[in-house]
């Protein structure tokens, strides 16, 4: 993955978008890769290192208070959908691994999207080329957008 920064570029180049759009379009793919493949309810977040040249995808965790109620394998949002207790550590627990995290802290477990195998590559591919053209026929409506109604005058 370390030319993954030299792609990104490529892409952004040769299908004339801005490479904040690119990396973002990659973002996307990764997370709801993972949604997919690891779990739909589970939050995760993606980074690209460009000084590393790393792209880092990761499950967030929040720290919340020890009686927080999503911490409780029943508990649902306020549109009475389900909350994934995954996505919560309590303080205490979260204090163990790093003393210096405190309520509404998000901890990070790091995940390797080379092992989840071809299925996922698969999955991320599609998910990639689907946000990439979203991001090209966005700029078309917009580069013309404004020219909609006129009268060309030739």
């Amino acid at each position: 993955m370390d030319k993954i920064i030299d792609i990104l570029d490529s892409i952004a180049y040769e299908k004339g978008l801005k490479i904040d759009d690119v990396e973002n379009a990659l973002k996307e793919a990764l997370i709801k890769t993972a949604q997919k493949m690891v779990d739909e309810t589970l939050t995760f977040d993606a980074n690209i290192d460009r000084v590393n040249k790393k792209l880092e995808l990761f499950q967030k965790i929040e720290v919340v208070d020890e009686e927080d109620q999503r911490l409780h394998a029943n508990a649902v949002n306020k549109y009475g959908e389900a909350i994934n207790y995954e996505n919560f550590i309590t303080l205490e627990e979260a204090n163990v691994i790093d003393p210096d995290l405190e309520i509404g802290d998000f901890m990070n477990y790091d995940l390797e999207f080379e092992n989840m195998g071809r299925n996922a590559a698969t999955i991320l591919h599609s998910n990639f080329e689907y946000r990439l053209q979203r991001f090209i026929e966005e700029n078309i409506v917009s580069k013309y957008k404004d020219k909609i109604g006129k009268i060309v005058s030739g």
